[in-house]
């Protein structure tokens, strides 16, 4: 799927990192050499003479190098040649495309309105339909490669018009083992199967995002079928303009390569210590394009790198040497991403005169430009972002108990107009998650017979990440925000006391689900989304103020029952009081105020604490409700608070007029 270069050519320059050495003629056939143990060969049709091949760029550029790319195109794909007219795309991946279309063209419509309409009627069969707004997706396995598709609508309900927002992804994802060993079978390249399993880890995705809104629901869930199941016609068929202001289009390519090595030791016939450790690269290459308005356009493209490392030391043990069970796994990583960010801007008559020379079409399939196709685009570079995350973390699992956790550190670097500008993030994430007994025994067994681990949802689950951002010189300049995922399992009747008391304290939605929740009506799980902003002036005028006048909500946050009120309550007032006295004495720390916020979370049982805590036109809640009624899936949002302000990042770029 590489733009330009040949789709063969830059999966094995790419996924391998090789590279080529030569290439030569032997016996009326094209061979390139890698670097390694892959060959390409190709017996040219009607050729007795060497071909004069001597570079790279040579080799990707000549007619014999399409006429290759069409034979592998019609071989792979069963498709006849066809004439090459769009010059962003290989033969092989317009291939890939004509595959997609030749299945999805002509019933593309049919299975929309069948998706949507499976969700239609389930809100008209039950009394949640008024406030029911889920999505759907799809999926279709196309030989070596897959097609996944998905629908998601959420309401932003702090928006005054267009509240529905429609996020429809397009998914290819090609199992890189499997490709070559397709072309194998096709004797187009020369390996071996040992050679094949190297590649076993390694994947390539490209991601198509399209992003539109709605004025209700309805509308929502049967907007544009094409845009969710044949992106790719949008994009090569280059129609910018008929973007609707705020509406996005993003492609995204992302490549997997992780490697892994074991050492283990039997301590006896049932006991087995192992000892692993992991490296991966990830690398992620977008562009987006977004109608900021009737007349202007907004270009971004922007390339992370995430290289990790991790450690784990494994108890398991071992049944009749037919199942292992995880007993104790402990473990170490790290990870360092760097992500490079360009952003342009131009109004409609720019954009048209750019598309004249398909620049836009040619960025947005992460083609290389020359230079003076680059100069053409420099004009309209408004911002560049450079950013680096250093993350240290850890795991502690233990029979069906999950427990992980990690702190991230950004250094951030804004250049605007010859203007720079630092920002510093600190981000605590959690995680602790518990398993039903018989659906790891499942897992376990799916692990050891058939190679793959299907772990299910958790009987419970709660994830919490806290973000803190501000000026790199000024750290009482900061915007806070923290994200919370829960999930409870309703397989029992003892979990509904455990759901009812969850929706009451996170949602504010309970008035409106609360007759169909006590009637039992909910099944399978409830699942609750949350997203909490703080005003950055009302943060400090808490610390500001007397102690006594926080004590309350300090206490009112902790968990019932005297030893774990005493406990919890003593630790939440010396984490506060740590922030507050450094405050008062010149010497604010983030990661005094992150650490409080981070435990105060981890009790929180009411969100209303936080409102009236923070005030209600300095503090904001959104989220979403997830669940099945009835064996039918059921999504709605709720919201509190009036604050509307923007991240401390988004609020410097607006005051400069970015």
């Amino acid at each position: 799927m590489l733009r330009k270069v040949k789709i063969i050519i830059g999966m094995l320059f790419a996924l391998s990192a090789l590279g080529i050495s030569h290439a030569s003629d032997r016996n009326n056939g094209i061979y390139i050499d890698l670097k390694g143990p892959l060959k390409l060969k190709w017996q040219l049709a009607n050729s007795n003479s060497p071909i004069p091949i001597t570079t790279t760029q040579a080799l990707i550029d000549t007619p014999e190098m399409d006429q290759l790319d069409n034979e592998i195109n019609e071989k792979l794909f069963d498709l006849k040649p066809t004439p090459h007219t769009n010059s962003l795309v290989s033969f092989s991946e317009l291939g890939i495309y004509q595959k997609i279309s030749q299945n999805l063209e002509p019933l593309f419509k049919d299975l929309g309105r069948l998706l949507a309409g499976d969700v239609d009627q389930v809100n008209r069969e039950f009394d949640l339909g008024r406030i029911n707004s889920p999505g759907f997706e799809w999926q279709k396995p196309f030989g070596f490669f897959k097609v996944y598709t998905k629908r998601d609508i959420n309401q932003q309900l702090l928006r005054s018009y267009n509240q529905w927002v429609i996020e429809d992804n397009f998914i290819v994802e090609i199992d890189v083992k499997s490709f070559l060993k397709k072309l194998w079978d096709l004797d187009f390249i020369e390996t071996t199967s040992a050679t094949l399993e190297a590649y076993a880890n390694l994947k390539f995705h490209r991601k198509f995002q399209i992003r539109h809104y709605a004025e209700t629901y309805e509308e929502a869930l049967h907007s544009d079928y094409k845009k969710l199941f044949l992106p790719f016609h949008w994009t090569l068929e280059y129609q910018y303009n008929q973007l609707q202001p705020e509406e996005i289009v993003k492609i995204s390519d992302e490549f997997f390569l992780g490697a892994e090595v074991k050492g283990y030791s039997v301590w006896n016939p049932y006991l087995e210590f192992s000892l692993n450790a992991k490296a991966s690269i990830e690398n992620l290459r977008a562009t987006e394009l977004q109608r900021l308005n009737q007349y202007r356009f907004q270009l971004k493209k922007s390339r992370i790198t995430t290289k990790t490392i991790s450690l784990s030391a494994d108890l398991k043990a071992q049944i009749f040497s037919l199942i292992k069970i995880s007993l104790l796994s402990i473990g170490f990583n790290s990870s360092i991403t760097t992500n490079h960010e360009y952003t342009y801007q131009f109004d409609a008559f720019s954009l048209y005169d750019l598309s004249q020379d398909n620049l836009i079409g040619r960025f947005l399939n992460d083609q290389n430009l020359q230079n003076t196709q680059r100069k053409a685009l420099d004009q309209y570079l408004i911002f560049k972002r450079k950013e680096k995350r250093k993350t240290p973390g850890s795991h502690f699992n233990f029979l069906i108990w999950d427990n992980n956790r990690r702190i991230s550190h950004d250094s951030i670097e804004l250049l605007i107009a010859n203007k720079e500008k630092a920002f510093q993030k600190e981000t605590s994430y959690s995680r602790k998650a518990q398993y039903r007994l018989k659906d790891k025994m499942k897992s376990l067994f799916l692990d050891s017979y058939l190679g793959f681990n299907l772990f299910g949802r958790p009987k419970k689950l709660k994830e919490s990440e806290i973000e803190i951002t501000y000026e790199k010189d000024n750290a009482q300049n900061l915007s806070l925000e923290i994200k919370n995922y829960h999930i409870l399992s309703l397989n029992k009747n003892k979990y509904y006391e455990q759901a009812e008391k969850l929706i009451k304290g996170q949602t504010n939605l309970y008035p409106q689900v609360s007759h169909s929740f006590l009637n039992r009506e909910f099944s399978d799980y409830i699942e609750i989304k949350q997203e909490i902003k703080f005003s950055n002036s009302e943060i400090f005028k808490i610390l500001q103020s007397s102690l006594e006048s926080s004590l309350p909500y300090l206490k009112a946050n902790c968990m019932e029952g005297e030893e774990l009120l005493k406990k919890c309550y003593k630790k939440s007032l010396r984490l506060f009081s740590k922030v507050r006295d450094h405050y008062q004495a010149g010497n604010f720390q983030v990661s005094h105020l992150r650490k409080f916020f981070q435990y105060f979370m981890a009790n929180n049982q009411d969100y209303r604490i936080l409102k009236n805590f923070f005030r209600p036109n300095n503090f904001s809640l959104e989220g979403s409700l997830k669940s099945n009624v009835a064996g039918y899936p059921f999504k709605t949002h709720f919201s509190s608070g009036t604050y509307k302000n923007f991240d401390i990042i988004n609020l410097y770029l607006n005051e400069i007029g970015y």
